[in-house]
């Protein structure tokens, strides 16, 4: 059993901004954070993900492929005009919470995507649920997870990239949280949709293959 992300992977001067704020965070983040990189350099790749899933075979991974096409063959249909997508601000996830997000603003275009990508991958999974702990999970997120199998999609989609994990103490400090929060806009172009392998903290560790948008 492996895990896979489905991800929005992005051109070198949005990765490059996503690279540069995550190396800024962490001072304040526990010492084995994820740094955002170069994949060549075996480092994390910057990404935003649309859905995790649990894959068993080879066969899978190539349904996974073939489905790429119908996605985007989809989302073109609805949106001909390509994918909006603003990097809006740096901050907790939610107050108190460890993890450390630069946002996206959900964009009708953004969410169209996402959902495309939720529905046509559901058939693949075959009923597999992503193995994570529920007793976290808000009541929505619960309710997304016993429905597609990971929390954090449909109405729980949160759009994000991950910059790192805060210290307890420091996600716990809303004066330092409120100093290192931030506007921070970027408008990514070159958008690709890709497929990875997901490491520690749900890194994108290996991208193992991509669609322009």
């Amino acid at each position: 059993m492996s895990r896979y992300a489905v991800s929005l992977t992005f051109s070198d001067s949005t990765a490059e901004a996503a690279a540069a704020l995550s190396e800024a965070m962490q001072p304040y983040c526990i010492p084995n954070s994820p740094v955002l990189g170069h994949e060549k350099r075996g480092e994390p790749v910057p990404h935003l993900s649309l859905i995790h899933v649990d894959l068993e075979h080879e066969d899978q991974l190539a349904a996974v492929r073939k489905a790429f096409g119908d996605i985007l063959g989809e989302f073109r249909a609805r949106f001909p005009a390509g994918l909006e997508l603003e990097l809006c601000s740096v901050q907790p996830a939610r107050p108190g919470n460890s993890w450390l997000f630069w946002l996206a603003n959900r964009t009708p275009s953004l969410l169209a995507l996402h959902e495309a990508a939720v529905r046509t991958l559901d058939p693949i999974r075959n009923g597999r649920k992503v193995e994570m702990q529920t007793g976290k999970m808000d009541p929505v997120q619960a309710e997304m997870y016993r429905t597609w199998g990971y929390p954090h999609v449909m109405k729980a989609f949160q759009p994000h990239l991950t910059l790192g994990v805060l210290t307890k103490r420091n996600a716990d400090d809303s004066g330092l949280v409120k100093r290192i929060s931030r506007k921070s806009r970027h408008k990514a172009a070159d958008v690709s949709l890709s497929l990875g392998e997901v490491g520690e903290f749900g890194a994108h560790t290996k991208t193992l293959f991509s669609l322009p948008l």
